[in-house]
This record gives structure tokens, sequence and C-alpha cells, in this order.
């Protein structure tokens, strides 16, 4: 429409205002392909190294520390912990298991998708 409009009419927009537009279009086009790469890219997975000073440190201070500051740092180092419970047949009685795992942010993601 505009183009059929800047026919029947050119002097109503300026010669290089169709250019201008457009280039503002590709620049923020490159902004967000920039941005979606950035997403894209797979961040190293840190080492138990660079979190020792951490865990030393958190386990000196443990019982100093409030619950909130506990789960803080517990965020910091574990990606998830699992949970699993299952009931278990011992003759007459049930009883019931549960197994917890650890999953620490410096191990490979177990549940990645490969």
């Amino acid at each position: 429409r505009l183009v059929t409009e800047n026919a029947m009419d050119p002097e109503k927009y300026p010669a290089d205002s169709f250019s201008r537009v457009r280039d503002q279009f590709l620049g923020k086009k490159g902004d967000l392909v920039k941005h979606l790469q950035s997403l894209s890219e797979v961040e190293a997975t840190p080492t138990r190294e660079e979190f020792r000073p951490l865990i030393v440190g958190l386990m000196a201070e443990w019982k100093a520390l409030h619950a909130v500051e506990q789960n803080a740092m517990l965020r910091r180092l574990l990606r998830r912990i699992v949970i699993n419970s299952r009931k278990s047949d011992q003759g007459a009685q049930w009883s019931l298991v549960r197994t917890y795992e650890f999953h620490p942010v410096w191990e490979p993601d177990p549940w990645a998708d490969a």
C-alpha cells in the first residue's frame, strides 16, 4: 500500500525514507539475531574446584547460617535434589523407602536432553 501511495504521490515521502526504515529494521534484526545466538551458546560446566572455597566455608559456617542463607548457598551448589519414594513389601508389613539423589552443578545434568 505504501509503495503504491509513494508511486502516486512521490512528494509525500522524502526520497530516502524507505531506505532509512529498512536500515532501522535490519539493525534491529541484527541485534535480535545476535541475542538469539548468544542464548544458544552452551555455557561451560563449572568445575568442582571453582566451588571448593564455597563448600569449605559453608561447612565451617553451616550452624551459624539462617535457613534462608543455607537455602541460598545450596541453590548455588545443587542443580536439583531428587526424592524418590516407593513401598517395600516386607511380608505382612509395608514400609516406605526413600532414596535421595543430589545433582551438583559441576557434574553433567543427568536429565539433560541428549
